[in-house]
């Protein structure tokens, strides 16, 4: 990744990554598919529920909406149906009604061959949020897990080489190998539908049940400042880890290039013992690319 310039990441690590890597809420609606019998019946029961819920008549948009659940001609318009009732639960802040319903209708979705993309995902989005402002912090993290597993996955994200396994980004270029050095890939992610915000994570085994990891996020951030950023991201960082003690901080050049950066290092206690984690911030046009390593604290 960042090479010799980064005293404390021994072998190509740092260089390695950094040159390697870098070469070069409603859910969406579906296409009705009814039969003649059904149509006038399922269509005018649909719209009036949808006209329910836009006026905010939420009792009147479930009355309406249980209507279409019998009505509905395929898995994905009850799905639909579920997640508006979920909404109109969400508006009048009852939260267990409204999860029960969006779990229901992602239950339904997952079931489905080809998977409903964009549906699951919207609808996962939405959950995680009801989650999150009903102050169900696990639910809402297990949500956000499996949304980011499906855009992992999104072609509008990814551009993936399946006989290479490697996932280039389409925004930035950057790629994931299968394996970069001693390195392997153990997950690639992306945390927005837009592929604004996206990482990949290596793990390298070392002796003795030890071992490196690092994890490089490209995210598109407008308007702010190398500086900014990267006291933001520390400051992120030092809320996770427990019993960090400061080590080494600076400044950084990749060789070969006008790009710099910046790094700070933390001493913590990890499953592994005594180690070195830190953070690497760079900035291409908008993009920061930020690079955590742990390590061994005898590695360095």
């Amino acid at each position: 990744m960042l090479g010799r310039i980064i005293s404390h990441i021994s072998l190509a690590s740092v260089l390695l990554f950094s040159g390697a890597l870098y070469i070069h809420a409603a859910p969406p609606k579906v296409a009705d598919k009814v039969l003649p019998e059904q149509e006038s019946e399922w269509v005018t029961t649909r719209n009036f529920a949808q006209k329910a819920l836009r006026d905010g008549e939420w009792s009147l948009t479930r009355e309406l909406y249980q209507n279409a659940l019998i009505l509905a001609p395929n898995a994905t318009q009850k799905a639909l149906a579920y997640a508006y009732i979920g909404t109109s639960y969400y508006n009048e802040n009852r939260t267990k009604p409204a999860l029960e319903n969006l779990n229901q209708a992602i239950y339904l979705l997952e079931k489905q061959t080809p998977l409903p993309r964009e549906n699951l995902m919207a609808i996962l989005n939405f959950a995680a949020q009801v989650a999150h402002e009903g102050d169900q912090k696990y639910l809402s993290t297990q949500y956000t897990k499996k949304l980011v597993s499906y855009y992992a996955s999104d072609p509008k994200i990814w551009q993936i080489n399946k006989p290479k396994d490697i996932y280039r980004h389409k925004l930035t270029g950057i790629n994931f190998p299968e394996k970069i050095g001693e390195f392997r890939r153990i997950s690639v992610d992306a945390y927005q539908p837009t592929g604004k915000d996206v990482g990949a994570s290596y793990r390298a085994d070392l002796k003795n049940d030890k071992f490196i990891k690092i994890t490089t996020y490209a995210t598109f951030i407008e308007n702010q400042s190398l500086d900014k950023v990267f006291s933001a991201y520390d400051q992120g960082m030092i809320k996770y880890l427990e019993q960090v003690e400061f080590d080494k901080k600076g400044k950084f050049k990749i060789p070969g290039s006008k790009t710099k950066g910046r790094y700070i290092l933390y001493l913590t206690n990890y499953g592994q013992g005594k180690v070195l984690t830190g953070m690497w911030l760079m900035e291409f046009d908008n993009w920061y690319i930020k690079i955590r390593a742990t390590y061994p604290y005898d590695q360095k």
